[in-house]
């Protein structure tokens, strides 16, 4: 699999910011970058694609086996109160977290960084909120 120029550069940011990358196909033969932040791992998933070029869209997500050790109302209380990521249980009881962005094929550099940034700070604090 290969990422059009603007999606390679945002494989390159996320590996001068420190993360470890691995590019992969989704279901659907669209890209997929899987990594980590300080052992929790997450997918950027890209959408809006044309045979698996021209993504338009990506979204941030990681998933937690919690088993239903998270509460609902924690989650509800998360949503509520932070701008960046969402949060839900699925029929297991396991936890995603998520953040969609529109946009992305023209994305400035700055602006990608900007927001791997904030993603991992959200994600730090959302682990801190599921006690993970």
């Amino acid at each position: 699999v290969a990422l059009d120029a603007g999606h390679g550069d945002h494989l390159a940011v996320m590996q001068d910011l420190g993360y470890d990358t691995a590019l992969t196909t989704d279901d659907y033969g669209d890209p997929m970058i899987e990594t980590d932040l300080a052992g929790v791992y997450f997918d950027v998933l890209f959408y809006g694609c044309t045979d698996g070029h021209a993504c338009k869209d990506i979204q941030l997500r990681a998933s937690f086996e919690t088993s239903g050790s998270v509460s609902q109302n924690t989650l509800n209380t998360w949503n509520r109160d932070h701008f960046f990521g969402k949060a839900y249980l699925v029929s297991d009881g396991d936890t995603f977290f998520e953040h969609s962005v529109v946009g992305v094929n023209d994305m400035p550099r700055a602006n990608f960084e900007r927001l791997m940034q904030r993603w991992g700070s959200s994600l730090n604090s959302f682990t801190e909120a599921i006690d993970w």
